[in-house]
């Protein structure tokens, strides 16, 4: 079992998630995880008093992932939040206790001005020398976009792979399963294992009220890195 906070520090006055993810192998119904009992400490309430449960099976093992939505007002240091969770075994026996604490968590407001003027100051020189770059490699580009044909993914690879990381960034699942999806189809069948996963995923969003962890999508991210092509994903 394992937790993570969303981000930390944590401005006031802004959501932030809180993930426990419970892991075992072999069968999924092997073990039955009672929902966990969140206890929560003064500074720290719940911003729905909702808890989402997402269950699914990753590298031969079953997750199940609860996550709240939480909200703190005012800045302090929020201390580790012990979490008990009780297991069952459906072929008999006395039940398991699972405990975990998660990690002290810092809400405080982002004030350090200087550090983000050096930030943006750094930002600045590398788009300009970006901007620069980039036209130097369009006008290189088009002397050979004639060569490449039409259905070839690299004329829709680029802004597929730089809107998957936006919305990755961003934490918006919907956008994240649709470019991904469209990326997968590239390269595998509908029938293959995780073109099957990703369309399945995005259903659930469209229909349902599934939401992906940063987690989630950073895994998601780098497995489909490995699926395109190494060539394509230099050119890319």
């Amino acid at each position: 079992m394992d937790s993570a906070w969303s981000e930390n520090p944590c401005p006031p006055g802004k959501p932030f998630y809180l993930t426990i993810n419970i892991r075992w192998a072999g069968d999924a119904g092997k073990y039955t995880p009672s929902p966990p009992q969140l206890d929560l400490p003064q500074g720290i309430q719940k911003h729905a008093d909702t808890v989402s449960l997402r269950s699914f099976r990753q590298v031969q093992k079953n997750i199940l992932s609860y996550q709240w939505v939480l909200l703190a007002t005012e800045e302090g240091e929020i201390p580790s939040i012990p979490i008990e969770i009780t297991v069952h075994h459906p072929e008999g026996g006395e039940p398991s206790l699972l405990e975990i604490e998660t990690n002290p968590l810092r809400i405080q407001k982002n004030n350090n001005r200087p550090a983000l003027f050096l930030v943006f100051l750094s930002l600045s020189v590398f788009i300009l020398a970006a901007i620069f770059w980039r036209k130097k490699r369009t006008r290189a580009s088009r002397q050979k976009a004639s060569d490449i044909p039409e259905n070839d993914p690299s004329h829709q690879l680029p802004k597929l792979l730089e809107a998957l990381n936006t919305s990755r960034v961003q934490g918006n699942t919907l956008s994240f399963l649709q470019n991904a999806f469209k990326i997968i189809t590239f390269f595998q069948s509908e029938h293959q294992e995780a073109c099957k996963e990703i369309k399945a995923l995005l259903e659930e969003c469209q229909y349902g009220d599934l939401k992906l962890s940063g987690e989630d999508m950073e895994q998601w991210h780098h497995r489909l890195k490995r699926i395109v092509p190494r060539q394509i994903t230099k050119e890319v």
